[in-house]
């Protein structure tokens, strides 16, 4: 499973990708086929929370994108995207930095005060990047 958690139908090449974006993998849970999340930002493009180190290797049966962490297949992060949509894409990759699972804080009812990527973004320089390196 966690195999197929990296693993997607067609060709996505980098170029393709954009910020927030949700692509299915070939795992399948319990609600259907689970996403990924796509962070494009800062020089730096995301899978899930993972840093894509090398992109776009061209292979006789598809592409092969280097990710630097292996992949969780965690439900809760992307049903989170979903229902606070990709303005707060920067707000999910920090929760995933947090260990790559939801925090303790998710484990019962739980009200979140989320800052969007706007909110993120108009950050003095190089807050957010010590905020996602020391969760």
């Amino acid at each position: 499973d966690v195999l197929l958690y990296h693993a997607a139908d067609g060709v996505v090449l980098s170029s393709d990708l954009e910020d927030g974006m949700l692509v299915p993998t070939l795992f399948e849970g319990e609600d259907g086929f689970e996403d990924v999340v796509i962070g494009v930002g800062g020089g730096e493009v995301t899978v899930n929370s993972a840093s894509v180190v090398e992109a776009d290797v061209i292979c006789s049966n598809g592409v092969f994108h280097g990710i630097g962490t292996a992949l969780n297949p965690l439900k809760w992060n992307t049903t989170l995207l979903g229902v606070l949509g990709p303005e707060y894409s920067t707000l999910v990759q920090a929760l995933m930095a947090v260990g790559g699972g939801p925090p303790p804080i998710f484990e019962g009812n739980t009200t979140l005060f989320a800052p969007s990527n706007d909110a993120f973004a108009a950050l003095p320089s190089g807050t957010l990047e010590a905020l996602l390196a020391d969760p």
